[in-house]
């Protein structure tokens, strides 16, 4: 019922459609902040001019011009876009939609989109930021959501719901899994198909999804031959790839067509159109209004994956001349099948070796002991430091330093440059592919956005390779917690920049800022990025499988600071057996570091406002806490306000956990 735009980001499958088409249902029942029409629009398949907007209207609507004065309608602002799939990597496609929302502005403009790097920094020129429109972000599902799920699904497979809804959530826990609808779903259907969970990842459980529904399609009509479920693997490894070079939702026509050709080319006889309808009637395509498109996006990555990894060609295809900066999803899905991807992280050291960023390369991870040696003299209580940041410097305000720091790290760029040779724009696909290849044999370093890119892959893939040689995963490990301290080192050095700029202006305005509080700022910003650094390799690098990788990377002599604290602060999250007697190890190091014991505080808190603990967690977590503590101030006089504070948390985790927003 709010007025305005919005644009929510989440992740990957993380309900943003789901969301797109209950907002287009509510809108219809008269929930809105007035009457309005809900158009929902896929933006791949998109025209950014009237043409494209009519046609979208009469598409979703099912009318014909007599139907609705679609123009009267747009300027009277009875029209609620719903822009699903958004991303503003098409400079000119984004600069077309901005120039529609102020042709028709009492119109709504909601879109979602991706979350990925940069994506609301409005320094990036690639931002998929909207104007004017305010920024919600999707949040995992807590607990009664999920078993509210459970209880619906029950409800029509007669399922006991509380057996289920355990076994859900010991995958999700075992598997380290997202928590978000369509995760759930994909095991829900896996459960309810009694399938086994000896290793689960996302891959295998959509897997086990389309294998179920290509069981259900009745191919009979199609054959003049056996079509068996190779056939059908086979050809949908065909139509996904068509897919991926028409930017993913081609006309009938076209796939049609291209179908034809194939079979005619394999010399087979199959009746293409009854093919088609199979697979659309069975769940896995759609079609729309003349169009065809994989119902769920992660069945287009998936068959794309696995068409990826059917032969040595297309595989050297996908991730030589760094292809792969294009096909880091389907590799990631496709590294989940094989386990075994010695090949794939060999390509991805080989690029963080040779061809790092220049700025991030030459920096001497040695520097981290150094600032933080230099960065733990603040002087400052905990207090006093709070106090200061909150009178000096607002949370808009550490946004826009950091904000300005990553748009330094990228190399602002210029009206006019051209995209990253990554960018996933119909229009740039062809000439990406050639700038891409172009670049590496040129052997021209990466872009920082691109190196990113780079150590988040790695981190993914390392984490679904358990059955790839654990020397290549121990250097894996390594060159991703080095490339991670690099960044952490070279965005805290802009960060303080930034922050130089900005105390220019805040001492105009306020001469009480001395010395010592602007020593305070700069700790606290170097801590924040410290936090935000370490998440990223959470994010990736995270699997009770990886135990053992981590305990030989942390026992040698040889591992940098930067690089210990980093990973030590992720066993926490990766389910890690003793990761509070690493923490503890860590925290006591001498001489003792303040920044690195309070930040792993931060972690704690972090860690304890996200998730539920049980009572065995929970004391580990207190104990935790408690020694931070006394190792930092020599005291554990403060011993019961933190065991206070860690259940109160708890406390609230749980209840927020449990709530259903």
């Amino acid at each position: 019922r709010e007025e305005g735009n919005f644009l929510f980001i989440g992740a990957r499958e993380g309900g943003k459609t789901s969301l797109a088409n209950f907002v287009a249902v509510q809108v219809s029942d008269g929930i809105s902040d007035r009457r309005r029409i809900p158009v929902l629009v896929d933006y791949r398949d998109f025209t950014a001019n009237k043409y494209g907007i009519q046609k979208s209207i009469s598409s979703y609507l099912k009318i014909t011009k007599a139907g609705l004065d679609v123009e009267k309608s747009l300027v009277d602002g009875d029209i609620l876009f719903l822009i699903d799939n958004f991303s503003g990597k098409d400079l000119k496609k984004r600069g077309e939609l901005h120039d529609l929302i102020r042709e028709y502005p009492d119109c709504r403009w909601i879109a979602f989109a991706d979350e990925r790097y940069g994506g609301t920094n409005p320094e990036l020129a690639e931002n998929d930021l909207i104007e004017g429109a305010t920024v919600a972000r999707l949040d995992r599902l807590p607990r009664k959501a999920i078993r509210e799920m459970t209880r619906r699904w029950c409800s029509k497979t007669g399922a006991d719901d509380e057996v289920t809804y355990s076994a859900v959530m010991k995958q999700i826990k075992e598997g380290d899994l997202p928590r978000n609808g369509y995760i759930v779903t994909l095991l829900l259907w896996a459960i309810a198909q009694n399938k086994k969970f000896d290793s689960i990842n996302e891959s295998v459980l959509i897997m086990n999804m389309a294998d179920f529904l290509l069981g259900k399609a009745d191919f009979t009509k199609s054959l003049k031959g056996e079509f068996d479920a190779t056939s059908k693997e086979i050809t949908l490894q065909r139509i996904a790839g068509f897919f991926a070079s028409q930017d993913g939702v081609v006309t009938l026509n076209k796939l049609t067509s291209d179908l034809i050709k194939f079979f005619d080319e394999m010399g087979l006889n199959y009746e293409v159109s009854e093919v088609i309808s199979s697979l659309c009637e069975c769940g896995i395509l759609r079609k729309s209004d003349g169009t065809i498109s994989f119902k769920y996006r992660c069945f287009e990555e998936y068959f794309e994956a696995r068409r990826i990894g059917s032969s040595v060609e297309t595989f050297k295809a996908a991730i030589f001349n760094r292809a792969y900066l294009k096909n880091t999803r389907q590799l990631e899905l496709l590294s989940g099948i094989s386990r075994q991807n010695e090949t794939l992280i060999q390509e991805l050291l080989l690029e963080i070796e040779m061809y790092s960023p220049p700025d991030i390369q030459s920096i001497d991870v040695g520097e981290f002991e150094s600032l933080v040696v230099e960065a733990s003299n603040v002087g400052m209580t905990a207090r006093k430091l709070k106090r200061i940041q909150n009178k000096k410097l607002t949370s808009e305000q550490v946004d826009d330093l950091v904000d300005a720091a990553e748009a330094k790290l990228n190399g602002k760029a210029k009206d006019g440059d051209k995209q990253s040779p990554a960018a996933d724009t119909k229009e740039s696909h062809q000439s990406d592919a050639a700038e891409s290849v172009a670049k590496a044999e040129k052997n021209m370093p990466l872009r920082p956005i691109e190196f990113l890119a780079t150590l988040d892959l790695l981190g993914n893939v390392l984490t679904n390779s358990e059955f790839t040689r654990r020397d290549l995963k121990v250097q894996g490990g390594i060159a991703l917690l080095d490339g991670s301290t690099r960044v952490f080192l070279r965005l805290n050095a802009l960060i303080q920049e930034a922050l130089d700029d900005a105390i220019g202006a805040f001492s105009k305005s306020d001469p009480d800022l001395d010395e010592k509080s602007i020593k305070g700022l700069r700790y606290m910003m170097t801590r924040k990025i410290l936090v935000n650094i370490s998440g990223r390799v959470s994010n990736t690098f995270s699997s009770p499988k990886l135990s053992a990788i981590y305990d030989e990377i942390l026992d040698s002599s040889d591992i940098a600071m930067g690089d210990r604290v980093l990973l030590t602060a992720t066993l926490l999250d990766s389910g890690y057996k003793n990761w509070n007697e690493r923490w503890v190890e860590v925290a006591r190091a001498k001489p003792t570091r303040r920044l690195l014991i309070e930040f792993l505080a931060d972690k704690l808190w972090d860690f304890m406002h996200q998730k539920a603990m049980d009572s065995k967690l929970q004391n580990r977590v207190e104990k935790v806490a408690v020694d931070l503590q006394v190792i930092l101030a020599g005291s554990s006089a403060q011993k019961s306000i933190i065991t206070r504070d860690v259940k109160r948390h708890a406390d609230k985790a749980a209840k927020s956990d449990s709530d259903l927003s």
